[in-house]
């Protein structure tokens, strides 16, 4: 019988993490090296793998970004802008090995960090294993559009097709413009505000990550298609990064005063894709109201997934809201 282990995955086990990574589902670009580099860099995190052995086989990657907190100690973070740090799950797990995996991996973590935080995957709907161990788990949700043959308006609603029909002459798409990062990061922090959200980092922040990820390059991981108007000013971007055949509307923000902008971006972009060989659009989130009706009239398929978490003591979260809630003031 295969011995089982949890342990970090050393670098000279990279051709089989690689060869996880390549197969598994929930591979995204937030746990890739572009990004994971990015963070370290911008926020001060360490970044390691740690896997879920049997055997000689890897058969479960979690990423963890490591970092240090007054009074938390150790802890597992999210950065700013992630949409998922998810557990990477081989091709071939039984239901049974599948809860002892997690079983596993979360009682190593809970030993050595006293927070303990991810966004899971939309396809790793079985969390029980972590209600088990007594972690807290808040659904959240997201819009998947199907990048298929034919016209993508086809999926909307009336409302937005008509709107699409009106305005899409009123402006210039580029599906790449580097030059406009600066006014992606500006839009992209003034869409939180609209909503009565602050963003989740700092403008500096916001600005070196973008930048890291190739903003201003032609070739970087960030791509950024913008909308500019008849006198050429930016309306409306959206940065983006791809991984797997989907590509993530990650970064998008418009002017208010630019009639249907998003809207005709939106539009532009999925076509765009669509000739480029995409095959699915993640529209990053959907748990925010008006956000989420926004994006519901493209006709895209609500999916959830899971924020999970554990703090090691319960009062350490207590500290933890009232550290955050100072922090925004």
């Amino acid at each position: 019988m295969a011995l089982e282990a949890v342990r970090w995955i050393e670098a000279e086990e990279a051709l089989l993490l690689d060869a996880l990574l390549r197969a598994s589902v929930q591979r995204v670009p937030f746990v890739e090296e572009p990004f994971v580099r990015a963070s370290e860099a911008v926020f001060g995190v360490r970044f390691r793998w740690l896997g879920y052995w049997k055997g000689q086989e890897l058969k479960v990657a979690v990423p963890v970004f490591e970092a240090h907190r007054v009074l938390l100690g150790r802890l597992t973070r999210i950065p700013p802008l992630a949409a998922y740090v998810p557990f990477l799950l081989g091709s071939e797990l039984s239901e049974a090995l599948y809860q002892k995996a997690c079983d596993r991996l979360a009682a190593f973590l809970e030993d050595r960090y006293g927070l303990c935080h991810f966004l899971l995957h939309p396809t790793q709907r079985d969390v029980r294993p972590f209600q088990w161990r007594r972690w807290s788990v808040e659904p959240r949700y997201t819009y998947w559009i199907p990048l298929e043959e034919g016209a993508p308006e086809v999926r909307w609603s009336e409302s937005t097709r008509r709107a699409w029909r009106r305005y899409a002459g009123w402006y210039t798409f580029s599906p790449h413009d580097p030059e406009a990062w600066e006014d992606m990061v500006l839009l992209h922090r003034l869409s939180y505000r609209r909503h009565g959200r602050l963003p989740p980092l700092s403008e500096s922040a916001h600005r070196e990550l973008a930048w890291r990820l190739g903003g201003g390059a032609q070739h970087g991981v960030l791509q950024i298609a913008s909308l500019r108007d008849r006198e050429g000013q930016v309306v409306a971007t959206i940065g983006w990064i791809g991984s797997a055949a989907t590509a993530y509307y990650w970064m998008p923000g418009s002017r208010r005063e630019a009639p249907q902008a998003m809207t005709v971006l939106i539009g532009y972009w999925l076509e765009y894709l669509l000739r480029e060989g995409w095959q699915r659009v993640d529209f990053v989130g959907a748990s925010t109201p008006g956000p989420a009706e926004f994006k519901r009239r493209f006709g895209g398929e609500l999916v959830g997934y899971y924020r999970i978490w554990r703090y090691r003591r319960p009062w350490w979260a207590l500290l933890d809201r009232i550290r955050q809630r100072g922090r925004r003031r």
